[in-house]
């Protein structure tokens, strides 16, 4: 996917949000596109929980322009992290995600 400022037509942010949105059904794009307070996605596997959390991300990040070390990723498996940290990756590039995109033992220390 085209970052903002390689958007054809000069339509940058909001059609890059626009993008991320659109591999979303209503209640994932709804999470994604909430800005006041966490954001927790519960569903079983195979729901697109991954794929909600890195289009919110990107969201915040890109689009928003809130500071990647001021967002919290947390899942409950070091595979998922691993995941949702590629998929960043592949859409905002190189970005130091760090503890940003963690396991929850990881983060509460379990």
């Amino acid at each position: 996917m085209a970052k903002p400022d390689e958007e054809a037509g000069g339509q940058g942010a909001e059609a890059f949000a626009e993008g991320l949105a659109e591999a979303l059904n209503p209640e994932q794009r709804r999470a994604m596109l909430a800005t006041e307070g966490a954001v927790r996605v519960i569903a079983g596997p195979g729901t697109g929980k991954t794929r909600t959390l890195t289009a919110r991300f990107c969201y915040l990040a890109d689009t928003l322009g809130v500071a990647s070390q001021n967002i919290l990723c947390a899942t409950f498996t070091n595979r998922a992290a691993g995941e949702m940290k590629s998929r960043i990756r592949g859409v905002l590039g190189d970005l130091d995600l760090g503890l940003i995109c963690t396991s929850t033992p990881s983060v509460c220390g379990c």
